[in-house]
């Protein structure tokens, strides 16, 4: 039975990786975009429910804000569209999160 199982599950992960070969890079970019520019929603939508964000090391904040403020410099005349929607979404979120840990602690 783990045989089978085993089997089904790399005949599935083959599956998945065989349709990601299938997808254009461009789409690969934007997707991987919007995965990055999500996973720390729910992390701002807590502090701003909980009106401070006491849980997250403020050197944390300042690190994320500043990798994705230089990234923002650095990629400021590029045309690669992808990566400048992520960093200027982090950019928005890690700011807001500065702000609260700022003022609220």
């Amino acid at each position: 039975m783990l045989y089978d199982l085993t089997l089904s599950f790399f005949g599935l992960m083959e599956s998945i990786w065989n349709m990601i070969l299938a997808i254009d890079r461009t789409d690969i970019g934007y997707i991987s975009t919007f995965f990055l520019a999500i996973c720390s929603f729910p992390l701002l939508m807590k502090t701003i429910n909980d009106k401070h964000c006491k849980g997250v090391s403020g050197w944390f904040i300042l690190c994320w804000w500043l990798g994705d403020t230089l990234g923002l410099v650095y990629l400021y005349d590029s045309q690669q569209v992808p990566l400048l929607l992520n960093y200027g979404l982090n950019f928005i979120m890690a700011t807001s999160m500065l702000v609260y840990k700022i003022r609220k602690g």
